[in-house]
């Protein structure tokens, strides 16, 4: 949220958006701005949007080079920028202060159940204590990467980010039929044996749904969705019920709570992820790196 009320019915600015605001106005895009920041240009322009509502007052406008601000945006950004200088330093100064033994780390739900705990339990043992964050999208973690709500995240590679990065593995994905589908005795398919398929898939914003997607649509063919679900067990339970065939991670199907699905690899170089470990700062990213091999 831009901003909150709170018991007082006081509105409180997050940061976050100010600095997002001198970010496009430095770049003069939002494109641009949202490939810096880790976020996608719509949920940029929402935040935009917000920081207009929260001030009453119009802040950016069109130009021939980009966007720029209007008189109001760079008011805005005279009276705000030494303030988020002294902000910065001052988080700064204040992480030496921070708890070193704990440190908060972000994942997906399709990573929470069978990659994260070993690796927490790793940390455990050294003395670190990991706090486990769920969210339900890659875009959402790096969001609260940037927010300095999280330390670090595990998640699939986003494009252009400027945070530090470390490659983990690259997992391809299946289709998952029951038993007594016509694929169910293959143990690899193309993208042209799915075509005719009804899918049970993860939502638009997902990731996975994009690559997915779009994999399809460089064939020419549009996947017919028949229903969406967040949840990669969701997704499984709802195909073993036979609701149509559904397309996972390989870390989804790996113990498969289904005996009548059948999961079948995708021969498919597009279909598969990247899941990186990313970290607000370098030296955070250096001190887990080792727990994560």
């Amino acid at each position: 949220m831009a901003y909150q009320i709170n018991e007082y019915g006081e509105s409180h600015m997050n940061i976050e958006l100010l600095r997002h605001f001198t970010e496009i106005v430095k770049l003069k895009s939002i494109a641009k701005a949202s490939e810096r920041l880790s976020l996608t240009p719509p949920a940029l322009g929402k935040q935009i949007r917000l920081l207009e509502a929260y001030y009453g007052v119009s802040l950016l406008k069109r130009s021939p080079t980009g966007v720029e601000p209007t008189e109001a945006g760079m008011l805005l950004i005279e009276r705000v920028q030494p303030l988020l200088d002294r902000h910065e330093s001052l988080r700064a100064e204040l992480l030496r202060f921070r708890d070193k033994r704990r440190l908060e780390i972000g994942t997906l739900p399709s990573l929470a159940s069978r990659y994260l705990p070993d690796k927490a339990l790793k940390l455990e043992r050294s003395g670190i204590e990991a706090g486990i964050v769920i969210q339900p999208t890659s875009e959402d973690l790096v969001q609260q990467l940037n927010e300095h709500k999280l330390d670090a995240v595990v998640t699939e590679r986003p494009d252009g980010t400027a945070l530090w990065s470390h490659d983990l593995f690259t997992e391809p994905f299946y289709a998952v039929v029951r038993s007594d589908h016509r694929l169910a005795g293959q143990p690899v398919v193309r993208l042209a044996d799915l075509q005719e398929e009804a899918f049970i898939m993860y939502p638009p914003n997902c990731s996975i749904r994009r690559c997915v997607t779009g994999a399809f649509r460089s064939e020419g063919v549009e996947p017919q969705v028949k229903s969406e679900v967040p949840f990669g067990e969701y997704l499984l339970g709802y195909a073993a019920a036979g609701g149509g065939i559904t397309i996972v991670p390989e870390s989804i199907v790996r113990e498969m709570p289904h005996p009548q699905l059948r999961a079948l690899r995708i021969e498919d170089p597009r279909t598969c992820r990247t899941i990186c470990l990313l970290a607000a700062d370098p030296e955070t990213g250096k001190r887990l790196r080792p727990f994560f091999k």
